[in-house]
């Protein structure tokens, strides 16, 4: 009787502890198609979708729920067919940790589960809202704020904000490469510089393969995407690298806005005033050529399988920096701007993947010659470019240096 007595109080206490373990260490319910990630500052119109994000969701008590964000690694075969790369990607809400956790309240308002919390991380403070699909999908819009806005326009809270910066023209960009040039190569007033403005300037991607991001003008460099994307940015309170293009109105005013991409690969966290370190989230680069345009002719992709693997060769040259983030150094007055990156190894990154197409293909190979006979730089011959070309992957393998600085003037729109 006494035994049956104790095991009676055992199962019970079993039963009593097992729902407590239940309700301290809920399952959590996941979302990782189903996130629709923005993160933007207070209501204003610059708002960004955040692709590959990853969200779990536990309950507290009550009305409290925990949120947990966290990276979704790219596989690269969801745009190139074959591709076994992963790369990494960062965390949307913390770039500097691959997760970030806080605590919201989710009510019910007129049948519509509420979002709603804030948080505070070393580098910027955040509020939440958004919407709870019945366990389907989230819905989070993340107003974000650095807490360092030494980088941002002074007036970026408005539409009346006038500056942003514009790489100058015709010479934005400085080479810098020291390499070993193939024995062809080695006469006077041949450097290593002037091969690589070559090699970057010089046209060689069809217009067919190009995406819509280009207004397929005509041929293009292997700089196109940089020089179309990075022509024009604003650094903004949340983190985003906003590009895009000076946009005037039809009306009466000509009043002139400042047109943002939709998608925002480039992300930024402050380091000092003379360096930041740089994220780039490689959904939203493809995202950049993924997305579909309507046109007089209807709606038509924004890319093409030949562009995805150029995007593919570039995200994937990219990858150690991609989550890990890279530093970026600064020089800037009132008027001036120039970035480069503080280690050398990033930018013969970057070149490896503007160049990387050109390498495999032998049609890419042909245009350039082609286009570089037309205007050929004094001291290099269209041979001398072939040769260049010929030992392209060997010269970027002897590579003991190699710097790219992107030099841009503060503009003001009219």
């Amino acid at each position: 009787m006494e035994r049956t007595y104790v095991y009676a109080i055992m199962t019970v206490l079993m039963s009593i502890l097992a729902g407590c373990s239940k309700e301290d260490n809920p399952q959590p319910t996941t979302y990782n198609q189903n996130l629709y990630l923005n993160i933007g500052y207070d209501d204003d119109f610059y708002w960004y979708r955040f692709n590959n994000q990853n969200a779990e969701i536990r309950h507290v008590s009550g009305n409290e729920y925990e949120i947990t964000i966290s990276a979704v690694d790219l596989a690269l075969s969801q745009y190139i067919e074959g591709s076994e790369q992963i790369i990494p990607t960062p965390c949307g809400l913390l770039p500097t940790d691959k997760e970030l956790t806080f605590k919201v309240t989710v009510d019910n308002k007129h049948g519509i589960n509420e979002v709603r919390g804030k948080t505070e991380t070393p580098i910027a403070n955040i509020e939440f809202k958004g919407q709870l699909n019945d366990g389907k999908a989230l819905f989070l819009d993340a107003s974000y704020q650095l807490k360092d806005l030494s980088y941002v326009p002074k007036d970026y809270m408005s539409r009346d904000n006038r500056e942003y910066w514009s790489l100058e023209s015709p010479d934005g960009l400085e080479y810098e490469w020291d390499t070993t040039l193939p024995s062809g190569l080695q006469k006077n007033g041949v450097s290593a510089d002037s091969i690589l403005k070559c090699l970057l300037n010089t046209e060689f991607i069809p217009k067919e393969d190009q995406c819509l991001l280009c207004y397929y003008k005509g041929d293009e460099t292997g700089l196109t995407l940089f020089y179309e994307y990075l022509n024009n940015f604003m650094f903004m309170p949340n983190g985003s690298i906003e590009t895009g293009d000076t946009y005037t109105t039809n009306l009466d005013d000509r009043q002139s806005y400042f047109l943002s991409f939709i998608s925002v690969p480039l992300w930024y966290v402050p380091i000092d005033d003379k360096r930041f370190t740089l994220y780039i989230n490689p959904a939203n680069a493809f995202a950049l050529t993924y997305y579909v345009a309507i046109s007089s002719i209807g709606i038509r992709p924004w890319s093409t399988p030949a562009f995805l693997r150029y995007m593919g060769n570039l995200v994937s040259s990219l990858k150690d920096i991609t989550a890990a983030g890279s530093t970026v150094c600064v020089n800037k007055t009132d008027e001036k701007l120039e970035l480069w990156f503080e280690d050398p190894v990033n930018s013969l990154r970057l070149v490896r993947g503007l160049l990387a197409t050109l390498i495999q293909n032998d049609s890419y190979r042909h245009l350039f010659l082609t286009n570089y006979e037309k205007k050929p730089v004094k001291g290099l011959s269209t041979d001398d470019m072939r040769i260049c070309l010929d030992n392209l992957e060997e010269m970027l393998d002897a590579t003991t240096r190699l710097q790219l600085t992107f030099r841009y003037t503060k503009e003001i729109l009219p």
